[in-house]
């Protein structure tokens, strides 16, 4: 309702690769990675698109997978993957220190005792009697996280029983 815009963007690919060694040996890779970022409309309040948020997030995964065959009794297969996950909101003017703050042509030193630029910009604020808010509420940061994940299992076929050992 307030006619800001909004625009998102991603960029995905993947890679994938499986290679066949031997009659015993086969390998398989993946990679997968999905960065993206956009201007957000976080309010119908907001007023101004300098505290809309700018975001951006990266998504990566790895999977590898060796599988050894030494015969028809043995089976082993090893795995490792990993995933990583980044993503930042924060309002557009977050390089802007409120304490010296240029808007609109005009300068306003709005003092808020915060010292960190990671919470530069101009802070959310609302004005009892007037609607719309001024600021933003970000910023947000998420990760960077990562989960690494290594498995290896040995199957074993004996008579008409199958046994498998492993860890993770």
């Amino acid at each position: 309702p307030n006619g800001l815009n909004n625009t998102n963007r991603i960029d995905s690919g993947l890679g994938k690769a499986n290679y066949h060694i031997s009659d015993k040996n086969s390998i398989t890779g993946l990679y997968y990675i999905s960065p993206g970022s956009g201007i957000l409309n976080d309010s119908p309040t907001q007023s101004n698109p300098i505290w809309e948020t700018n975001q951006y997030a990266r998504s990566m995964a790895f999977a590898g997978n060796w599988t050894f065959t030494p015969n028809s009794q043995w089976v082993n297969e090893a795995r490792v993957g990993y995933s990583h996950y980044y993503q930042v909101f924060e309002p557009q003017d977050a390089t802007l220190n409120p304490a010296n703050y240029s808007f609109n042509g005009s300068t306003y030193n709005y003092y808020t005792g915060q010292t960190n630029p990671l919470y530069s910009g101009f802070p959310g604020l609302s004005i009892s009697g007037l609607t719309g808010a001024l600021g933003a509420s970000w910023p947000k940061i998420v990760g960077p996280d990562g989960v690494l994940q290594i498995t290896d299992h040995i199957s074993y076929l004996r008579g008409k029983h199958s046994f498998k050992f492993g860890g993770e």
